[in-house]
């Protein structure tokens, strides 16, 4: 997810801001076109095609892409990438501070578990 935090901190409009996006997309439909043929990857698979849309503007579709990377996640028991799911899903602008903060607690608990702590302690600074 490297492109897409660098994108977010890009100057909209800008040559870099343009190219970054250029990558994520490339990356996402790389990840998708992975997760196709090797079916573990379907939660990465749809965390970053969520991502990607939630970027470009499109939330309905980027929120039912992340839920179903959480879901998928929870199937084949890849709780890594169900936190990242959770706290990408958080990042909605106008949610409301009470959910994501939930969802931010949800990221940094499954982090803790695994001894993730960059990972959980980026989601509790994200609370606030």
């Amino acid at each position: 997810l490297v492109y897409l935090g660098l994108w977010d901190e890009a100057a909209p409009g800008s040559p870099q801001a343009a190219d970054l996006q250029r990558h994520a997309k490339a990356l996402a439909d790389a990840v998708v076109a992975f997760a196709k043929i090797f079916p573990f990857g379907m939660a990465q698979g749809h965390l970053w095609r969520g991502a990607y849309l939630r970027r470009i503007g499109q939330a309905a579709a980027a929120e039912a892409t992340l839920k179903r990377a959480i879901a998928r996640a929870q199937e084949v028991h890849q709780p890594y990438e169900q936190g990242l799911a959770w706290r990408e899903l958080a990042k909605f602008s106008g949610r409301d501070p009470a959910e994501a903060k939930q969802q931010l607690e949800k990221a940094a608990a499954l982090f803790e578990a695994m001894g993730a702590r960059h990972d959980a302690a980026e989601a509790r600074a994200a609370m606030g």
